[in-house]
């Protein structure tokens, strides 16, 4: 199992682009004489890649002939590290998943079994309605406005 759990994390990130990638007729290369075990990966962290992680797994089942089973616990990135180092509520996690750079003190939790390296980042970006006359904007205002200290148009 654990064999299989670090050839997935080598995978994974590849499996990413070939499911976001073009459509393009596939084949598998399995042999019908084969048989696969059954895996069962557990995820936690981001809540972001949700989506992704229910493709990622489509896709593996079908490029290995694997049946696989998704058992997803996406709390937000915090939980990542946590979850596959120690463990939270009592599971520990194959795969942690962060949509931020991983912290100093998170990293320093990894052990030389835990891999890590970046899939995706996201970004949050502000859109305003042109409507409301609004069109530029800065850092500072926008932190202003994350904070609440600006809570109005007229205080943009």
């Amino acid at each position: 199992m654990k064999k299989i759990l670090k050839t997935l994390t080598l995978i994974l990130p590849t499996l990413a682009l070939i499911a976001c990638g073009e459509g393009k007729d596939e084949t598998s290369s399995t042999n019908e004489n084969e048989t696969f075990t059954p895996v069962e990966l557990k995820s936690c962290g981001s809540t972001s890649v949700d989506k992704v992680i229910t493709a990622l797994g489509s896709k593996f089942a079908s490029l290995t002939g694997n049946k696989v089973t998704l058992k997803k616990n996406q709390t937000g990135s915090g939980d990542a590290t946590v979850g596959v180092t120690t463990g939270k509520n009592n599971t520990k996690y194959d795969i942690g998943f962060l949509s931020r750079e991983i912290k100093a003190n998170e990293k320093a939790t990894l052990t030389d079994e835990n891999k890590n390296g970046t899939m995706c980042k996201d970004a949050v970006v502000p859109i305003v309605n042109s409507n409301n006359g609004y069109s530029s904007t800065d850092k500072a205002t926008l932190t202003a406005i994350y904070k609440g200290e600006k809570t109005a148009w007229n205080e943009l």
